[in-house]
């Protein structure tokens, strides 16, 4: 699949960032997100407040943790 500076040649390159800081980069966010007093359900609704929450912190982790074990090679 071409990127997007190939089909765009207006675009400047960007280096290519490995893939252990985009790994970091999706870790903060997580972060970021979590302690954030802006969400997608507000903090006020105590008992379902923590639902997007829990939500997006179980979906990076997962995918850091697919992309782990497919780094180090784990075959199911």
């Amino acid at each position: 699949m071409p990127s997007m500076t190939e089909l765009i040649p207006g675009l400047p390159r960007i280096p290519n960032v490995g893939k252990g800081a985009i790994n970091l980069i999706i870790l903060l966010g997580i972060a970021l997100y979590v302690i954030s007093p802006i969400d997608f359900i507000p903090d006020i609704a105590f008992p379902i407040c923590y639902i997007d929450d829990i939500l997006i912190a179980l979906a990076g982790l997962s995918y850091l943790g697919y992309d782990f074990r497919k780094m180090i090679g784990v075959k199911r």
